[in-house]
């Protein structure tokens, strides 16, 4: 669905990509695996593109891939972009 306001091209019929979109976050995660186990994560936002229409599991599996790789603070801002 696109909104009334918006006038960023949109398409429909692609909802096949969006497993390999995840897979490809997973695979960009893992390949900064080193640069990333140096810090602590304080925020993780998904945004543009309209995000909420991924699944959530595929959002957990982003969130799970930056925790093993490098700490999430307790306190840490999560948001995602409806």
């Amino acid at each position: 669905m696109k909104c009334g306001y918006c006038d960023f091209n949109a398409y429909a019929g692609l909802d096949g990509l969006k497993r390999s979109y995840r897979d490809a976050l997973l695979a960009e995660i893992a390949g900064r695996r080193n640069d990333l186990s140096r810090h602590t994560v304080t925020s993780i936002a998904f945004g543009g593109g309209t995000p909420g229409e991924q699944p959530a599991e595929d959002l957990i599996a982003v969130i799970d891939a930056i925790r093993d790789c490098t700490g999430i603070a307790s306190d840490a801002e999560i948001s995602i972009e409806v």
